[in-house]
């Protein structure tokens, strides 16, 4: 594993060099930019398709955060052709190894409804959803809880919320809260939660108490901010 993490490092110091030696081996005329089709990361690094403007593309990055469904535009980079990941196992027919993003833009969909007939993805004139915040040293709103992530990843936090969405995976229970902080375009309006605890329903206003994780990775996935083992209070 370590010689493979090696490989994909030396790549990136090839582009880096490469790069600085001569503009030519640089991504030609045209954005790198379009909508995250896939993405995955592996061995230090995040490979993204997205469709551009001339089709699907892969890129190829150091780890970042990146979303299905994000419009993400890259810095140039060199297109490596045929490649195999040593970490994935995997081979791209065509991939260019980009020095990083640019510019990224959260996308977020779905249609998620509440009860009382309220939609959560768009902004209704004259209503704004107001909840308490959680009290105490500890007690955060969701929006604040994003701008702490890094002071408090790992540490013990509570959170007041409105749950717009449970799902089941991997034995626990996945909420999405929203207390009226944050926004759509900035990507934290909602907080994704993990419990064992029984939840009441969709619709519920509970006061949560949990772990917080910064940038905590499932799978392909990444969460910006997740509480984890989460006990529930209403």
């Amino acid at each position: 594993m370590w010689l493979s993490c090696r490989k994909e490092l030396l790549a990136f110091v090839l582009l880096s060099s490469m790069m600085l030696l001569s503009a030519a081996l640089s991504q030609a005329a045209g954005k790198l930019a379009g909508k995250v089709l896939e993405t995955m990361n592996s061995g230090g690094y995040t490979y993204v398709q997205v469709d551009t403007a001339k089709g699907k593309q892969w890129v190829a990055i150091q780890r970042a955060l990146v979303r299905k469904g994000d419009m993400i535009e890259f810095k140039p980079g060199m297109d490596m052709g045929r490649y195999t990941s040593p970490t994935l196992g995997r081979n791209f027919s065509n991939i260019i190894f980009s020095s990083g993003i640019k510019q990224i833009k959260r996308v977020v969909g779905g249609g998620e409804r509440v009860a009382g007939g309220r939609d959560t993805t768009e902004s209704k004139p004259g209503w704004a959803l107001k909840i308490k915040p959680a009290p105490g040293a500890e007690g955060y709103t969701i929006a604040g809880l994003y701008k702490e992530k890094n002071k408090l990843n790992g540490k013990q936090v509570e959170v007041r919320g409105e749950i717009v969405k449970i799902s089941h995976y991997g034995g626990l229970t996945w909420l999405r809260l929203i207390d009226g902080t944050g926004s759509r375009q900035r990507g934290n309006r909602k907080l994704v939660v993990t419990t064992t605890d029984k939840v009441v329903k969709k619709g519920d206003i509970v006061l949560i108490s949990g772990t917080l994780r910064a940038d905590k990775a499932f799978g392909a996935l990444i969460y910006e901010v997740i509480v984890e083992g989460a006990a529930i209070d209403q």
